[in-house]
């Protein structure tokens, strides 16, 4: 039997994770309620409280979330809200160049891995996942799934032009 109550406890520890990399922002460069207030025409307390997860009332918009992440290069919210959703951001510099040889899209995705795996082994070290480590460890899950997809290219890649040659 399906129980609606644990749907419940689920959505809100997702949009607790969603709410607290909004928090984040605020974190993510000094001065970044004045720097976002100037940026949306609105008042420094007033954005301090649309990124504050404890006061649930104030809803920060979605254009002035852009704009935040836009400003700072801190995802950490965009990461999040994908996660609730059950997509993944890949981000753009990681997946846009797909030439090279087989053997360096190999390494570089390797890295990526290993990278991830740091992230991860780093944050529970103490047993303790911060909002910021959890940024951290998605930003180098997303690069790895990224370096993956560059993999997948240069194989395919590969792989058609060494049929060309073999049909030859």
């Amino acid at each position: 039997m399906h129980n609606h109550e644990d749907d419940l406890m689920q959505s809100q520890r997702n949009y607790n994770a969603v709410l607290h990399s909004a928090h984040l922002l605020l974190k993510s460069h000094p001065q970044a309620a004045e720097l976002f207030a100037y940026t949306l025409g609105k008042t420094a307390n007033t954005v301090r409280n649309e990124l504050n997860p404890n006061l649930p009332n104030h809803k920060l918009g979605l254009i002035d979330a852009i704009e935040m992440m836009a400003t700072t290069n801190c995802f950490s919210l965009l990461y999040q809200i994908n996660a609730l959703l059950g997509f993944v951001a890949v981000p753009v510099e990681a997946s846009a160049k797909t030439e090279g040889k087989l053997l360096d899209q190999f390494c570089e995705w390797q890295a990526s891995v290993g990278q991830t795996c740091q992230s991860i082994y780093d944050a529970i070290e103490d047993d303790v996942i911060t909002p910021l480590e959890l940024n951290s460890i998605t930003r180098a899950g997303n690069i790895k799934v990224a370096h993956w997809f560059k993999m997948q290219v240069v194989l395919q890649n590969k792989a058609e032009a060494d049929h060309a040659a073999f049909k030859r």
